[in-house]
Protein backbone atom coordinates (compact mmCIF):
# COMPACT_ATOMS: atom_id res chain seq x y z
CA UNK A 1 0.00 0.00 0.00
CA UNK A 2 1.48 3.47 -0.93
CA UNK A 3 0.15 7.05 -0.12
CA UNK A 4 1.03 9.90 -2.01
CA UNK A 5 2.25 13.12 -0.86
CA UNK A 6 -1.34 14.54 -0.82
CA UNK A 7 -2.57 11.92 1.77
CA UNK A 8 0.41 12.15 4.22
CA UNK A 9 0.04 15.66 4.60
CA UNK A 10 -3.85 15.76 5.41
CA UNK A 11 -3.00 12.83 7.77
CA UNK A 12 -0.59 14.73 9.69
CA UNK A 13 -2.36 17.78 9.65
CA UNK A 14 -5.40 15.75 10.53
CA UNK A 15 -3.15 14.49 13.79
CA UNK A 16 -1.94 17.87 14.47
CA UNK A 17 -4.94 19.50 14.55
CA UNK A 18 -6.78 17.18 16.78
CA UNK A 19 -3.43 17.15 19.31
CA UNK A 20 -4.28 20.73 20.06
CA UNK A 21 -7.71 20.36 20.27
CA UNK A 22 -7.30 17.98 23.04
CA UNK A 23 -4.62 19.82 24.22
CA UNK A 24 -6.92 23.18 24.41
CA UNK A 25 -9.72 20.98 26.14
CA UNK A 26 -8.32 20.49 29.54
CA UNK A 27 -7.46 24.68 29.73
CA UNK A 28 -11.09 25.18 28.07
CA UNK A 29 -12.72 22.77 30.57
CA UNK A 30 -11.17 25.01 33.61
CA UNK A 31 -11.69 28.19 31.86
CA UNK A 32 -16.23 26.94 32.20
CA UNK A 33 -15.99 24.80 35.08
CA UNK A 34 -16.75 27.83 37.66
CA UNK A 35 -18.85 29.85 35.15
CA UNK A 36 -20.98 30.66 37.88
CA UNK A 37 -18.70 32.95 38.68
CA UNK A 38 -17.76 34.62 36.32
CA UNK A 39 -18.16 38.38 37.09
CA UNK A 40 -20.74 38.88 34.49
CA UNK A 41 -23.05 36.91 35.99
CA UNK A 42 -22.55 38.07 39.62
CA UNK A 43 -22.75 41.97 38.47
CA UNK A 44 -26.10 40.67 36.88
CA UNK A 45 -27.57 39.31 39.30
CA UNK A 46 -26.83 42.01 41.96
CA UNK A 47 -28.86 44.23 39.84
CA UNK A 48 -31.21 41.94 38.86
CA UNK A 49 -31.07 41.88 35.59
CA UNK A 50 -31.81 39.02 32.60
CA UNK A 51 -30.59 38.44 29.09
CA UNK A 52 -31.40 36.88 25.90
CA UNK A 53 -29.54 33.57 25.09
CA UNK A 54 -27.55 35.07 22.21
CA UNK A 55 -26.45 38.12 24.92
CA UNK A 56 -26.06 36.15 27.72
CA UNK A 57 -23.65 33.82 25.57
CA UNK A 58 -21.79 36.65 23.55
CA UNK A 59 -21.03 38.28 27.50
CA UNK A 60 -20.14 35.44 29.00
CA UNK A 61 -17.33 34.75 26.24
CA UNK A 62 -16.40 38.60 26.62
CA UNK A 63 -15.93 38.09 30.37
CA UNK A 64 -14.05 34.33 29.94
CA UNK A 65 -11.81 35.75 27.94
CA UNK A 66 -10.94 39.05 29.78
CA UNK A 67 -7.89 39.24 31.98
CA UNK A 68 -9.35 41.25 34.41
CA UNK A 69 -11.83 38.10 35.89
CA UNK A 70 -9.43 37.82 39.09
CA UNK A 71 -10.12 41.92 39.66
CA UNK A 72 -13.81 42.02 38.81
CA UNK A 73 -14.21 39.35 41.52
CA UNK A 74 -12.02 41.39 43.82
CA UNK A 75 -14.17 44.64 43.33
CA UNK A 76 -17.40 41.75 44.22
CA UNK A 77 -15.83 40.90 47.13
CA UNK A 78 -15.61 44.45 48.41
CA UNK A 79 -19.14 45.32 47.19
CA UNK A 80 -19.22 47.08 44.30
CA UNK A 81 -21.74 46.83 42.08
CA UNK A 82 -20.54 47.63 39.01
CA UNK A 83 -17.91 46.38 37.20
CA UNK A 84 -14.58 48.42 36.24
CA UNK A 85 -15.06 51.02 33.23
CA UNK A 86 -12.85 48.94 31.27
CA UNK A 87 -14.73 45.51 31.34
CA UNK A 88 -16.04 44.12 27.83
CA UNK A 89 -19.35 44.50 28.87
CA UNK A 90 -19.72 47.69 30.10
CA UNK A 91 -22.01 48.56 27.76
CA UNK A 92 -24.23 45.59 28.80
CA UNK A 93 -24.34 46.50 32.47
CA UNK A 94 -24.86 50.35 31.56
CA UNK A 95 -28.11 49.22 29.28
CA UNK A 96 -29.24 46.61 32.29
CA UNK A 97 -29.13 49.42 34.57
CA UNK A 98 -30.91 51.87 31.78
CA UNK A 99 -33.66 49.16 31.52
CA UNK A 100 -33.84 48.95 35.32
CA UNK A 101 -34.39 52.51 35.53
CA UNK A 102 -36.57 52.26 32.66
CA UNK A 103 -38.89 49.78 34.67
CA UNK A 104 -39.48 51.02 38.04
CA UNK A 105 -40.71 54.25 36.42
CA UNK A 106 -43.34 52.10 35.20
Amino acid sequence: MSFDFGTVAFLILAAALAGLLIGALPVWRQMMSDGRRLPVWLFLRHQAASLDSRAALDAEIRCVVCGERAGCLERLRAGAATPPESCPNAALFESARSDQRHMQRH
